[in-house]
C-alpha cells in the first residue's frame, strides 16, 4: 500500500506499507472517492488519513486497508 501526500491516486507517494505493518487512523476521511481495481475486483472507496510506524502521515486508499 502507498501512503500519499493527498487523498488521490495523483498524490505524491510518501511511503509504502507492507502487509504485516500497521497504520494508525488519524481521524480524517476524504470527501472524494476513487475507483480502483485491486485483486481483480473494482472498488470505489474513500481515502483515510493514517500514520505509519515510522511516523509518516498521509493518505491510504480505504479498500486496501485490512481491518483488524
Amino acid at each position: 500500500m502507498r501512503i500519499r501526500a493527498i487523498p488521490s491516486l495523483k498524490g505524491k507517494v510518501l511511503a509504502t506499507v507492507s502487509s504485516p505493518d500497521r497504520v494508525v487512523f488519524q481521524g480524517a476521511v476524504s470527501a472524494n472517492t476513487d475507483e480502483v481495481i485491486l485483486r481483480d475486483k473494482t472498488y470505489n472507496s474513500h481515502w483515510y488519513k493514517v500514520r505509519n510506524e515510522s511516523g509518516t502521515i498521509g493518505w491510504i486508499y480505504g479498500a486496501a486497508i485490512g481491518k483488524n
